[in-house]
C-alpha cells in the first residue's frame, strides 16, 4: 500500500493555488465593473458632445444651456481619467495575482511530480518483490531432488 509522506503539504499548496485561482476570478470580476463603468462615462461624453452639436447647429445657440453642459462634460472628462487610473491599477493587481497563482500552480506541481516518481518507484520495488518471489519459486518447484 502506497502511501505519500508529503501528503499533507500536496494538499496544502493545492488549497492555496485554489485560493488563489479564486482570488483572480474575484480581480476579474471587479475589473468588468470597472471597464463597464468606463464605458458607460465614455457612452455619456459622447452623449454629451452630441446634444452640444445640435444645440450650436440645429437649435439656436443658447449660452446657459451650453455653459452648462460644458461644465458637465468636463466633469465627465475627469471622471473619466479617474476611472481609466482606477482600471489600470485593477490591471496591476490583477497581473500580480496571476503571478501568485502561477507560482501556486508550480509550487503544487513539484510536489505532484514527487509524489508521481515516489508512487512509480514503489510499484517499481513491488514488482521487483514480486518477481523475485515468483523466482524463488520456480527454482524450487524445478529443482532436482
Amino acid at each position: 500500500m502506497f502511501k505519500f509522506k508529503l501528503e499533507k503539504v500536496l494538499q496544502h499548496r493545492k488549497t492555496l493555488e485554489t485560493e488563489a485561482r479564486r482570488l483572480l476570478e474575484e480581480m476579474y470580476a471587479h475589473y468588468q465593473l470597472e471597464k463597464n463603468k468606463l464605458e458607460r462615462l465614455e457612452e455619456s461624453l459622447a452623449g454629451i458632445n452630441l446634444v452640444n452639436y445640435e444645440t450650436l447647429i440645429g437649435k439656436g445657440f443658447n449660452s446657459a444651456h451650453f455653459e452648462t453642459s460644458e461644465e458637465y462634460r468636463k466633469g465627465l472628462e475627469i471622471k473619466i481619467q479617474r476611472q481609466k487610473d482606477q482600471l489600470t491599477e485593477v490591471e496591476n493587481i490583477m497581473e500580480k495575482q496571476r503571478l501568485v497563482l502561477l507560482e501556486r500552480s508550480k509550487e503544487c506541481k513539484v510536489v505532484e511530480k514527487l509524489k508521481e516518481k515516489k508512487l512509480k518507484e514503489h510499484k517499481d520495488l513491488k514488482n521487483k518483490k514480486e518477481q523475485k518471489f515468483l523466482d524463488e519459486i520456480s527454482q524450487n518447484r524445478f529443482k532436482p531432488i
